[in-house]
């Protein structure tokens, strides 16, 4: 059954294979069925949509746009203009596109307002959602998470889950904008039926590599990677901004709320797992003092202050650090399995 259009047209959705495992390819299209199956397509799509409804009424500032700019380039390691134009051409992005997509991101991420009406389906939406597909990583998170699934399969097959089937072929059967609608429905039908079994294959990786015997092994092995912390954050403005936060929260004692309220701010609060923090990031907050404002740091390309509010060791009685040394186990037996398997046929 090919892989290819039957019929031609612009799409959101590139031709040919993304990357291949062994000898299976993996297309563009079957990363699509993925989203499909997982709502990562549909939210792709709404927050596109979303997105253009507020440009079409919203002018974005220079300062905005420059932020987003440079957190773009910064998270792809494109610090030189070279780096940027190569990025984009390999991608058949132009410059407009990308700065198109910058106001896109600015104005919105919101992936739950309403999908596309059939009369937004014109050439400029879909240029907008190829280009944000790309901007956004969608190629790269959902084509890896793809590969983790297929890798699986050649450990050890699996069916399909009926409710994967169910709910991909009804996403593709609902999408107004019918990105695979010049495929051939039986071939449509038979990838996402493949899909979902390596899908399944992934999600019963968990009862094979991860036993409680297993699990203790790897808290053991690096407690300092699973220290669970309770942490608040104040994202800040600028780096002095965040200085001055930090002046109030030691130096005066200042309530949070009344530093976030100054810095037109606020505080969250969350838990994390230190191994998810940056090496540097993670060893700060595991020496510093409880209750101590850290800080200027950046996080996700905003100037923030965090307190450390409690440490705890891990235990696999947690349901997230359970979780979390599951993930940790089924990936390494996926990343051993992939060794020499894996090869990327076009950017992402």
């Amino acid at each position: 059954m090919t892989s290819e259009p039957t019929t031609p047209g612009a799409s959101a959705v590139p031709d040919g294979v993304l990357v291949s495992v062994g000898e299976t390819e993996i297309t563009f299209a079957d990363v699509v069925l993925a989203g499909y199956i997982t709502g990562e397509w549909d939210a792709l799509v709404r927050r596109c949509a979303s997105a253009r409804r507020s440009s079409a009424a919203t002018e974005v500032g220079a300062l905005e746009l420059r932020r987003a700019a440079e957190r773009f380039r910064r998270e792809r390691h494109l610090e030189a203009g070279h780096d940027l134009h190569t990025w984009l051409d390999e991608r058949g992005l132009s410059q407009a596109d990308w700065e198109a997509h910058l106001r896109r991101h600015v104005l919105t991420d919101d992936a739950s307002g309403p999908a596309p009406r059939l009369e937004d389906l014109d050439a400029e939406f879909t240029s907008a959602l190829h280009t944000d597909a790309y901007c956004e990583g969608f190629w790269s998170s959902v084509g890896s998470r793809v590969v983790s699934w297929a890798v699986a399969a050649s450990l050890a097959p699996a069916e399909a889950d009926a409710s994967d089937l169910a709910r991909g072929r009804e996403a593709v059967a609902s999408d107004p904008l019918t990105p695979l609608a010049a495929y051939d429905p039986a071939w449509i039908d038979e990838r996402l039926a493949l899909v979902s079994t390596w899908l399944a294959a992934y999600r019963d990786l968990d009862h094979l590599v991860a036993s409680d015997a297993a699990l203790r092994a790897t808290l053991e092995g690096d407690w300092s990677r699973w220290t669970v912390l309770t942490i608040d954050t104040c994202a800040l403005s600028s780096e002095s901004a965040a200085r001055e936060a930090i002046a109030c929260a030691n130096d005066d004692a200042m309530e949070l709320a009344e530093i976030a309220r100054r810095a037109h701010s606020r505080i969250e609060q969350r838990r994390v797992r230190s191994g998810d923090l940056s090496d540097e990031l993670g060893s700060l907050l595991l020496s510093s003092g409880l209750d101590t404002a850290l800080g200027p740091l950046q996080l996700g390309g905003d100037w923030s202050v965090v307190w450390v509010r409690e440490r705890a060791d891990a235990s696999l009685e947690d349901p997230s650090v359970r979780a979390h040394a599951t993930a940790t186990l089924v990936d390494a037996a996926v990343a051993n399995a992939a060794k020499g398997l894996v090869t990327w046929h076009a950017p992402r």
